[in-house]
């Protein structure tokens, strides 16, 4: 899926751009394109990817079967409650997140509560209501790999709009901690997402989603910056040279799910967007944020962000409803 707002390109060359309550201004754009990364060397070594290493076997990772299934999974784990899929099917609008506060603002703002038509056992999962519309809510593990598991069994549970909030590493003067971000692409040094997009194929956000993001922090006050990031599995090790390199090429920030999030949704054909708050800065000696007031009131802020935007997704659901209906 590729946007079709330039802001909201997800080309190598990132380009950023930062949106505010009084419009739009630039961003030092990327000088060079972003470095292809060690797994598509990997990946064509063992012949499932373009360019793969001669006389390796080619394997046609396109016509491949899943031999274990999200669908499979959850089918199994409701049928030892006496469940079915259809009756554990929950609303198609999901806000999760990371970060506990915002998860329990979240809680609290929707009144959720265990979905009654999931068992604990099978799956934690919440609730709730943004006015009198259904929405679900999560809770992720940090990692692409616990995040992207998770989401694999909401997905076959029936979510299909995943707004996704979270916190990252500045890699830019002009984003200090409290600052906000709506990732468009991603450079990939995570495992995950190499599993369902092969290499060197770009990735980015649903962009009606993630411009409803930007457009709520707005609405609020808040600025948008929209831009690459980097994703890692490996936080401790994030090397100076790459802090420097890849903040001088244009990524905005380090964080550990992005690239994995947007190949998910890509693979699976559902619609997903990420907002980042940043927690710490790298763009100088490391400065860590996490309890300081700038991001306690960003939290707060991504908080109200997605619940608007989740409220407007339930309301366009029932519009689109009603015309088939009409018509």
């Amino acid at each position: 899926m590729t946007p079709s707002d330039a802001n909201l390109s997800a080309a190598s060359t990132a380009n950023t751009s930062t949106t505010t309550a009084g419009g739009p201004s630039s961003v030092q754009p990327a000088g060079e394109s972003m470095p292809r990364d060690e797994g598509a060397r990997l990946l064509a070594e063992l012949g499932v990817a373009e360019g793969a290493a001669e006389g390796a076997p080619a394997t046609a990772v396109e016509q491949d079967v899943e031999h274990f299934t999200p669908l499979a999974a959850i089918t199994h784990a409701l049928g030892l409650h006496g469940r079915t899929l259809e009756d554990a099917r929950l609303p198609s609008a999901l806000i999760a997140t990371f970060d506990t506060s915002i998860y329990r603002d979240l809680l609290a703002a929707t009144g959720a509560e265990q979905a009654p038509q999931v068992p604990t056992a099978v799956m934690t999962v919440a609730q709730g209501k943004i006015g009198e519309r259904p929405v679900t809510l999560r809770k992720l593990g940090i990692g692409a790999p616990a995040a992207v598991s998770v989401l694999e069994e909401l997905v076959a549970l029936g979510v299909r709009d995943l707004l996704i909030v979270g916190t990252g590493g500045s890699l830019q003067p002009a984003l200090p901690i409290g600052s906000f971000v709506v990732p468009t692409g991603a450079i990939r040094e995570e495992g995950t997402s190499f599993h369902y997009v092969p290499a060197g194929v770009e990735l980015a956000p649903d962009p009606t989603l993630a411009r409803a993001l930007a457009e709520a922090v707005v609405a609020q006050g808040g600025g948008v910056t929209f831009g690459p990031v980097w994703t890692t599995d490996a936080p401790y090790r994030e090397m100076r040279s790459k802090v420097a390199a890849y903040g001088a090429m244009g990524a905005l920030a380090v964080e550990m799910e992005a690239s994995a999030l947007f190949a998910l949704a890509q693979f699976r054909g559902v619609r997903l967007a990420l907002l980042l708050a940043i927690s710490d800065e790298l763009f100088h000696e490391w400065r860590p944020g996490f309890h300081s007031a700038e991001l306690r009131a960003a939290r707060k802020l991504m908080t109200q962000a997605a619940l608007r935007v989740a409220g407007s997704l339930g309301a366009a659901s029932e519009e689109d409803a009603g015309e088939q209906a009409s018509g």
